[in-house]
């Protein structure tokens, strides 16, 4: 594992963004180090817990920065360091979305929660390539860390991503088949693949899970494919939800 210094970060009530910097800077760009759709393993140096996974919001030569919620020992944890505290990561895993885009086409992208990191990133690196971006959270807390232009707050208007995305495809008057690119809870997630057959739209999930290699030799994240048992780590996060088995 390499070692990175924790820079600064910010805390709300449910979600921190943390900065880190690398021991030693790249000399150009980091989009060769990791991309849209990859993630991180991350660990203290001292408590004797697995390395978690985490999705960076957005990176450069000399480090990066996450955009985490704030649920279990480690993040609480993170919420609690001091700036100068060393960490550790290793990685990239996962398949980058490019892989699984077809990049031709505009797509419309969804970001529920901390979900919203990857999508966030997305975007950034593949601005041109996007029609419409829909980010929800469950309260506004997440104000006092990052202002986010297409923010939807369910505390204060009642709706969520799919209630907007709803509102959004019924008024779309562009040709051809939508392409939605999502990244949240499980449950988020699989209600965006039944509403996708209702509304006729093709999707792509990224879907979070608890990992403990990252590399898909432990077996801890696995999920039913029409072709068979995947892992989420290795061969995903991001699938195309047709060929998800979603009872399983």
């Amino acid at each position: 594992m390499k070692k990175i210094v924790l820079k600064e970060k910010k805390v709300s009530d449910d979600f921190l963004i943390a900065s880190f910097e690398f021991e030693n800077p790249f000399n150009d760009n980091t989009q060769d180090f990791i991309k849209p759709g990859q993630f991180l393993m991350l660990k203290n140096r001292t408590e004797p817990i697995l390395a978690k996974p985490f999705s960076v919001l957005n990176t450069n030569r000399n480090g990066f920065k996450m955009l985490i919620k704030i649920i279990g020992r480690f993040t609480d944890y993170l919420s609690n360091a001091v700036s100068g505290e060393t960490f550790l990561y290793r990685g990239p895993y996962g398949t980058a979305f490019e892989k699984k885009l077809d990049l031709s086409k505009k797509i419309i992208t969804i970001g529920g929660g901390c979900g919203a990191a990857p999508i966030l990133f997305f975007n950034e690196h593949y601005f041109e390539n996007i029609e419409k971006t829909i980010i929800g959270f469950k309260n506004d807390s997440i104000r006092n860390l990052i202002n986010i232009d297409e923010a939807v707050y369910e505390s204060l208007s009642g709706k969520t991503v799919i209630d907007e995305l709803n509102e959004y495809l019924l008024l779309r008057n562009k040709v051809g088949k939508p392409i939605v690119l999502a990244c949240g809870s499980s449950s988020m997630c699989q209600e965006l693949h039944k509403h996708s057959l209702e509304m006729n739209y093709q999707l792509f999930v990224s879907l979070d899970e608890r990992m403990g290699c990252g590399m898909g030799m432990c077996k801890g994240c696995p999920i039913k494919t029409k072709s068979g048992i995947k892992m989420v780590c290795k061969d995903g996060p991001v699938f195309n939800s047709d060929e998800i088995i979603w009872e399983w």
